[in-house]
């Protein structure tokens, strides 16, 4: 079965901003993956070390102005992508 880890969530968001809600899940080599979140080319959270968090999913929920560019990388250190669920 997969765990899941929630980080705390902000109550409501300011006027003018959204919630964002981002789950990710790992797969069988957590210790290769880890993801990066920007807001208008500002990183805003990032994962920390997923090694030992096979098939765990986390979840962050973050405040994010309504008209910010969202971008949300994966990376894979050993370049062959992430297993199948």
């Amino acid at each position: 079965s997969t765990t899941v880890y929630k980080s705390t969530v902000p109550s409501k968001c300011n006027e003018g901003s959204q919630l964002l809600h981002l789950s990710f899940t790992t797969d069988s080599k957590p210790e290769e993956t880890r993801w990066a979140l920007e807001i208008d080319s500002e990183e805003v959270a990032q994962s920390h070390s997923l090694d030992g968090f096979p098939l765990t999913t986390f979840v962050e929920e973050i405040c994010a102005p309504l008209d910010s560019c969202i971008k949300f990388r994966v990376f894979d250190s050993s370049g062959d992508g992430m297993d199948p669920p």
